[in-house]
């Protein structure tokens, strides 16, 4: 089974047009392949330090069929046939049905002291993400759902995912410096990302005492452009 999804609300009053709706399921599209570029290179750093992680690859990368512009629009996609021509057509993604039991494992700007040891993976792949992009790209709002092969063998499949960045160039709840900064500040470093060999933030030492101060290496890359504006 599959569904097919678009854009109604972006979180601005006015509605998503046909064209804001098709250069954002692009970015979205663009973001799912970005993430199984990086859950490749996860994989491939946890194998490297022997470290088993249970997840499997975000789902298959989308389609993103256009509706014929001279055709009637559907209810659904709530584009009026006046409006509709003015456009290129109306864009849908279609991907996988997932499963509707899901977790979600971070927020939007909150990444909580992970608990399980699935969190505890998902947190460092954030982690691991940050350094792998030059600090460029955090992940947030992760979701997952468990997919159990012929084997009776479960793994996690992560969708949904959202990311920031300096330039807040990667799509719809893209916050900026300011998600970056609420990752640095928030993220507490376990075992696995010290196991990754990844730089620590915001662990405790041996002594109990916290190592929350980062230097000016551990702060995002930002956009020269907007930071003069400030």
């Amino acid at each position: 089974l599959f569904v097919a999804k678009r854009f109604l609300n972006i979180g601005h009053s006015a509605p998503v047009n046909p064209d804001q709706n098709r250069d954002n399921l692009v970015g979205d599209a663009q973001g799912l392949k970005q993430g199984q570029w990086f859950l490749k290179e996860f994989y491939n750093r946890c194998e490297a330090a022997g470290v088993v992680v249970p997840l499997g690859e975000p789902m298959s990368s989308p389609g993103l069929p256009v509706v014929d512009p001279s055709a009637p629009p559907s209810v659904v996609s709530s584009v009026e046939m006046d409006d509709l021509l003015a456009f290129d057509g109306v864009y849908w993604m279609v991907e996988p049905l997932s499963d509707v039991q899901f977790a979600k494992h971070c927020g939007s700007m909150a990444w909580p002291l992970p608990k399980t040891k699935l969190e505890k993976i998902l947190h460092a792949f954030v982690h691991f993400v940050y350094e792998q992009s030059n600090k460029t790209v955090v992940v947030a709002d992760i979701q997952s759902n468990e997919l159990i092969n012929g084997k009776a063998q479960s793994k996690e499949i992560v969708f949904d995912i959202m990311t920031h960045t300096p330039e807040m160039t990667s799509g719809v709840g893209d916050c900026g410096d300011e998600g970056i900064e609420a990752f640095l500040t928030q993220h507490q470093c376990q075992d696995l990302c010290q196991d990754l060999g990844l730089h620590l933030l915001n662990c405790e030492d041996n002594d109990g005492e916290s190592d929350s101060d980062r230097d000016e290496e551990d702060r995002p890359r930002r956009n020269p452009r907007r930071a003069a504006k400030k």
